[in-house]
């Protein structure tokens, strides 16, 4: 996994991170910036993966989300992605940033997934939820897109909020999502 940013702009109710990463939600949420030297580390990383022919995907983002707000000034995720083809690994984005992330379809390739977060269907509920991520419909837009384009998609259903729901996103968006990860 590469966190290319400390911190998430999204600003989820339900976000293990600020714990995990032992920081408190509001500066979690406010303050996003570029991890410091990521992209050279990053390619240091990846030269060595690349060379012992790791075969596993490197996951876009683990702590943060690949492309949140703050990456439309930065662009590290395209720069990433790049980095990471470049010594012959693959990837795989997971993330909340909805049609956002259309910007570097055409750098993902047939070993690449593409992922997205849906906890609802109702953009009401998912503002509630997930206040400043892409809403249900522009994820699904972008799914569907990447699905077209030949990538696997698979969705993260989690936190599942209500179980009749998270049935009603995996009936909504089976005709183009390849798998679901279903959580607590």
């Amino acid at each position: 996994a590469c966190n290319l940013y400390t911190g998430c702009d999204h600003g989820c109710i339900y976000c293990y991170a600020p714990n995990a990463l032992q920081r408190k939600r509001d500066e979690f949420h406010a303050q996003v910036r570029p991890r410091k030297d990521v992209l050279n580390k990053l390619a240091k990383d990846a030269a060595g993966y690349g060379k012992a022919r790791e075969k596993r995907q490197v996951l876009f983002c683990f702590a943060t989300d690949p492309y949140c707000h703050a990456d439309a000034e930065h662009a590290l995720t395209h720069q990433a992605i790049e980095i990471c083809h470049r010594h012959g690994l693959n990837i795989c984005v997971l993330t909340k940033g909805g049609t956002r992330s259309l910007r570097d379809l055409n750098l993902f390739g047939s070993g690449d997934s593409y992922a997205c977060t849906l906890t609802s269907l109702d953009p009401q509920e998912s503002k509630h939820w997930e206040p400043n991520a892409a809403l249900p419909e522009d994820r699904i837009e972008a799914l569907s897109a990447f699905h077209d384009a030949g990538i696997y998609t698979w969705v993260s259903l989690e936190p599942v909020l209500d179980p009749s729901t998270t049935l009603d996103i995996i009936e909504r968006t089976a005709p183009f999502v390849d798998e679901f990860k279903v959580g607590t």
